[in-house]
């Protein structure tokens, strides 16, 4: 399988040299790097080590996939509505908050998510005191985009 991935061959090239010694073979260390500016290049994902496509999916794919379920719902006639109850299920369902890769991701990739969750999760301030943290949040989430 060929994709198109924002990604150098040199970056390759070093995380290939990384994995060589066996404590990365066991625990790989992958950098964080900012893809979007990076030159875009054709990779074979067949070549590459199992781990590294692993890592590439859940960092890139997988994560975009989660968060467009979550853009979708905050788009639904409930969350229009001020109804925070499918947000609220979908984070516990999906064990969100306690995937902390993913809420970085989502820290990164939505201001108003990255605001919410600094004020309940970071400064440990519920804004909506009849309700628990996690409602709390979802529900300022939808204030802020629909009041």
């Amino acid at each position: 399988m060929i994709i198109n991935v924002d990604i150098t061959i040199i970056y390759i090239t070093s995380i290939t040299s990384m994995m060589t010694n066996a404590h990365a073979k066991t625990n790989p260390v992958i950098p964080k790097i900012n893809l979007n500016t990076i030159n875009l290049k054709e990779i074979n994902l067949n070549e590459l080590p199992e781990d590294i496509v692993k890592k590439i999916y859940i960092d890139h794919f997988n994560y975009e996939n989660r968060y467009t379920k979550i853009k979708n719902i905050l788009d639904d006639e409930d969350s229009r509505s001020l109804n925070n109850t499918t947000l609220t299920n979908y984070f516990i369902k999906e064990k969100i908050l306690e995937d902390l890769s993913f809420v970085q991701f989502l820290r990164e990739k939505n201001e108003i998510f990255n605001e919410i969750y600094k004020i309940h999760y970071v400064d440990n301030i519920i804004t909506f005191r009849l309700m628990n943290k996690l409602e709390s949040m979802c529900q300022l989430w939808l204030m802020n985009l629909y009041h």
